[in-house]
C-alpha cells in the first residue's frame, strides 16, 4: 500500500473516530439534561416530621394584603425583598407559609412566584386551621414545594412539560368543588371520570398501583381556595402512602413504618410521590392556556 493511501485511510479513521466521540458526547449530554429536568420537575418533596421546628412562619392575609413575617406584619409585595435581604446577609432560609384556607390560589401563586424569583428554593405549606376544619377534624400535613422561576426560564418549562408528557401513566387532576373532581388517565376504563373529593383518593391509589411510573399533573384554578388545594394534595399523598403500606404488608408482612430503612427506601423509590403543579400562570407561559 502506498504512502498516499495510508494517509487517506488515516484521515478517514480519524474522522470516524471524531464523529463517534461527538455522537457519544451528544447522547450523554441529552440524557444528562433529560435526567436533570425530570429530577427537578416534580413540585413536591417529602418532608421530615419535625420540619416545623426549623422554619420561619409567614402568614398570609388576603383581605389586607399583608403577611406576618418574623412576627411583624408587612405588605405582601415586600416579603420577597425581606427574604432577599436575609439571603444577602448570608442567612439561607427556607420559608413556611401558614395560609388561611379560604385564601384564593391566585393570591398564593403571586407570593410563590415572587419568592421563586428571589432564589428561594423551597416553601413549606401548611393550611391554617379555622373553627370549621377543627370541628371536622381536618389536619393537613405540611408539604414542601420546590419553587421554580418559570417566568425567566420558559424554555426550561416547555422542555420539562414535554418530558413529563412521555411518562406512561399521566394522571390529570382538576378540582372543581368537593362534589366534582375530574381525573384523566389512560389507565381508567373511560379515560376520564368525575368523582367526589371523598372518593378521589381511592382512584389515585388504584392508578399508582396500576403503573408506578406516573405523574399527577395537578391543574390549579386561580379561583380555587388554598384549603381545597391542600385537600387534593393531602389525599394524593395519603393514596401513595396506602400503596406503600399494602406493598409492605404483601412483601414483608409488616406495616411500612416497621420496615428496615433500606426496605422503606426501596418502596419509596418504587412508589414515589410525584406531583407537578400546573397553575394558570404556567399554562400561559407554556403557551397552552386551557379553558
Amino acid at each position: 500500500m502506498t504512502k498516499k493511501k495510508l494517509t487517506w485511510h488515516f484521515y478517514v479513521i480519524a474522522l470516524v473516530g471524531i464523529a463517534l466521540v461527538i455522537t457519544i458526547f451528544l447522547l450523554r449530554h441529552s440524557a444528562k439534561n433529560k435526567s436533570f429536568e425530570l429530577a427537578h420537575a416534580y413540585s413536591f418533596i417529602e418532608v421530615p416530621n419535625d420540619v416545623q421546628n426549623h422554619f420561619t412562619i409567614t402568614k398570609l392575609n388576603e383581605k389586607d394584603k399583608t403577611v406576618n413575617y418574623d412576627g411583624v406584619e408587612i405588605p405582601s409585595e415586600t416579603v420577597s425583598d425581606k427574604i432577599s435581604e436575609r439571603q444577602m446577609d448570608g442567612i439561607q432560609q427556607l420559608t413556611q407559609l401558614a395560609i388561611d384556607q379560604d385564601v384564593k390560589m391566585k393570591y398564593v401563586n403571586e407570593i410563590k412566584n415572587s419568592l421563586a424569583q428571589t432564589g428561594n428554593k423551597q416553601l413549606f405549606f401548611d393550611a391554617r386551621s379555622d373553627e370549621n376544619t377543627k370541628k371536622a377534624n381536618i389536619n393537613h400535613p405540611v408539604f414542601a414545594l420546590k419553587t421554580f422561576d418559570w417566568v425567566n426560564n420558559t424554555d426550561q418549562l416547555k422542555s420539562t412539560l414535554a418530558l413529563l408528557d412521555k411518562i406512561p401513566n399521566i394522571i390529570e387532576v382538576r378540582y372543581i368543588n368537593k362534589e366534582k373532581v375530574v381525573i384523566k388517565s389512560n389507565y381508567l376504563k373511560k379515560k376520564e371520570i368525575t368523582t367526589t373529593l371523598s372518593k378521589y383518593g381511592s382512584f389515585i391509589e388504584s392508578l399508582v398501583t396500576a403503573n408506578p411510573n406516573y405523574v399527577v399533573k395537578y391543574y390549579i384554578d386561580d379561583k380555587n381556595t388554598f384549603g381545597s388545594y391542600m385537600a387534593v394534595l393531602s389525599l394524593t399523598k395519603k393514596a401513595v402512602d396506602n400503596v406503600r403500606q399494602k406493598k409492605a404488608i404483601e412483601h414483608w408482612g409488616k406495616p411500612f413504618n416497621n420496615l428496615q430503612p433500606d426496605q422503606q427506601e426501596g418502596l419509596t423509590i418504587k412508589y414515589p410521590f410525584k406531583v407537578f403543579e400546573i397553575t394558570a400562570d404556567i399554562q400561559k407561559l407554556a403557551g397552552s392556556v386551557e379553558q
